[in-house]
C-alpha cells in the first residue's frame, strides 16, 4: 500500500512473461499437385494455433490456390509466438531439384524433376514425387531398413 498526498493506493505485482519460441515447421515450402493432400508439423510448443483454426501440432490441408500458412506456440489466453510460415504452392510441378545429403524422414520431395545423390539412412521413410523424372545419381545411398518410394505423376507436371 502506498499514501500519497493524493490518497492511498494499492499496488499488485505485474507479471511480464517472455513472448514463446517460434514453432519449427518439418517442411516450409511445399509444391503441390491440384487435388493433393499435404501435412504441416510444427514442433517446440504445447499448444498451436495455426491461420486456418486448427490447434494441433499437425494439420492435413488440400489447398486449392497457393497458400500461405501461419503456425504460432501459444501459451496462457493470449500469449502468443511469432508466426512459423509454410508456403503451400499449387500447381503443375516446373522445377528441377537436385537434392544431396541425409533425406529426411517421412518427407514428400516434389519437383517435375528430382536428382538425387542423397543417403536415405535406416528406419526413414522418403518419397520423391515427380512430374517428369527421377534421376538416382552415383553418390545416392539407401542404407537397409529404409524405405524409399518414387513415384512419377505426369498430371502433375506442365
Amino acid at each position: 500500500m502506498v499514501t500519497t498526498v493524493h490518497g492511498t493506493y494499492t499496488s499488485a505485482p505485474v507479471v511480464v512473461a517472455d513472448k514463446p519460441a517460434k514453432p519449427t515447421l518439418s517442411d516450409a515450402n511445399l509444391l503441390v499437385c491440384p487435388g493433393e493432400s499435404v501435412r504441416l508439423t510444427a514442433s517446440g510448443c504445447t499448444n498451436y494455433e495455426w491461420s486456418s483454426g486448427q490447434t494441433t501440432s499437425s494439420i492435413t490441408i488440400s489447398p486449392t490456390v497457393s497458400t500461405t500458412y501461419t503456425v504460432k506456440c501459444k501459451e496462457g489466453a493470449d500469449c502468443y509466438s511469432d508466426p512459423a510460415l509454410a508456403g503451400v504452392q499449387v500447381g503443375g510441378l516446373t522445377n528441377t531439384s537436385v537434392l544431396t545429403g541425409v533425406a529426411a524422414t517421412n518427407q514428400t520431395s516434389r519437383a517435375s524433376r528430382i536428382q538425387s545423390t542423397q543417403i536415405v539412412n535406416a528406419n526413414v521413410n522418403h518419397t520423391y514425387r515427380a512430374a517428369k523424372s527421377v534421376e538416382l545419381n552415383p553418390g545416392f545411398k539407401a542404407d537397409g531398413q529404409s524405405i524409399f518410394k518414387v513415384e512419377v505423376d505426369a498430371n502433375c507436371g506442365n
